[in-house]
């Protein structure tokens, strides 16, 4: 009973999550206005009277302190309504396979974004010429590793290439499992490196890394049999998840995803940041 009402609450927790934590790829704010509606208030109360040390403009971008107090009220939200369905006893048995198809194509989605960034160097661009004339001593840890990546193109365009196919297995309900396995490597990885070299999107990659983890903890048991103790297993499909309608909209969706993911470096025609046209003296070092 416990173990399935923690169940639901983290289920809701994360849908939640995936609703109001602002993203504004591609110049999308909806999310960001839709999350100052409705939390702003109540953020803006909790920060004033606990934190009154953080900067005062709430913006809920990655590790300020208004993400944080964000994803706690979410956190408190998610039990007291499941205790509410509980105590009124709604149904609210679908949560959880609401939760894990959603979270497929969240992960996948954001797994895509960053993946084509780093295949197209958009993410790990070359450095300005601001950070190739200021003295080493002087660059803060972030910029020192995002200058040095970015002079690798190899090195962007393989972990690129890893993230993408690490989307792809996930869109893919046969090897979704197994996509969440990768990307547990994917996100700690990050995670490690945005926390040695200081990098602000802490709070939301463990978030991610959360709802990867919650996805594959169901199945720990059967992996550590398989490839542990060498035994048979299998994973049980949901039979929801296996019919016609389902599979087709799930194919849509999945191109859907990738193409719309695509759609600004295939507008822009830019392929290759390194290529793009700069400032003569970066072109020599280049």
């Amino acid at each position: 009973m416990l173990k399935t009402y923690l169940n639901k609450a983290l289920s809701l927790f994360f849908i939640l999550g995936f609703l109001f934590i602002p993203l504004t790829f591609y110049g999308l704010d909806f999310q960001y206005l839709l999350t100052r509606f409705f939390f702003l208030k109540p953020v803006a109360f909790i920060q004033d009277h606990f934190f009154a040390y953080a900067i005062q403009r709430i913006d809920f971008s990655s590790d300020t302190v208004g993400l944080n107090i964000l994803l706690w009220l979410l956190l408190a939200i998610s039990f007291f309504v499941v205790l509410l369905l509980n105590v009124f006893k709604v149904n609210s048995s679908k949560i959880i396979p609401f939760f894990k198809s959603l979270s497929a194509y969240y992960v996948a989605a954001i797994l895509l974004k960053y993946g084509f960034d780093k295949i197209f160097k958009q993410q790990f661009y070359l450095p300005e010429p601001n950070i190739l004339y200021t003295n080493f001593g002087n660059l803060t840890k972030d910029i020192l590793y995002w200058s040095t990546i970015g002079t690798s193109y190899t090195y962007s365009l393989v972990t690129g290439i890893i993230e993408v196919l690490t989307a792809i297995l996930i869109l893919v309900k046969r090897t979704r499992i197994f996509g969440f396995c990768l990307a547990i490597g994917v996100l700690v990885n990050i995670l490690l490196i945005n926390f040695s070299f200081d990098i602000s999107v802490k709070t939301f990659t463990a978030f991610l890394l959360g709802v990867v983890v919650f996805n594959v903890y169901p199945y720990l048991e059967i992996i550590y049999a398989f490839f542990v103790r060498h035994k048979q297993a299998q994973l049980i499909t949901s039979p929801q998840h296996t019919n016609g309608v389902y599979k087709w909209i799930s194919v849509f969706l999945s191109i859907g995803l990738i193409c719309y993911s695509l759609s600004p470096y295939i507008s822009a025609g830019n392929f290759n940041d390194d290529n793009a046209e700069r400032p003569f003296y970066m072109a020599h070092i280049a």
